[in-house]
Parts: C-alpha cells; structure tokens; sequence
C-alpha cells in the first residue's frame, strides 16, 4: 500500500478516498488500491488559498 501511495505522489496524483474498502488483497499478500472516483490531479504551478467567509 505504502509503495502504492509513493506511486501516486511521484505521479503527483492524490487518491481522496484510501480505506480498507479500498484495498484489495491478492495472493502472496500483494494489495492493489482502488476506487479512484475522488482522486485529483495535482499541478505543480497550482496555488491554493484559504477563502474567508
């Protein structure tokens, strides 16, 4: 999972949605993520700010 995730980062991809539901175990222990429904793209020119109500 650990390596997974470290997978998505170097993408700059964030999953949303990382759960036990989420997670699909294999033979020999091998796990594969999934339900990538909420994940988002990340741009390295993006900026966020904090919006006041």
């Amino acid at each position: 999972i650990a390596s997974g995730m470290e997978y998505l980062a170097q993408k700059n991809v964030i999953h949303g949605d990382l759960a036990t539901r989420n997670v699909l175990i294999f033979e020999k222990h091998v796990a594969k993520i999934t339900d990538f429904g909420l994940s988002r793209q990340l741009y390295t020119c993006a900026s966020y700010t904090k919006q006041s109500q």
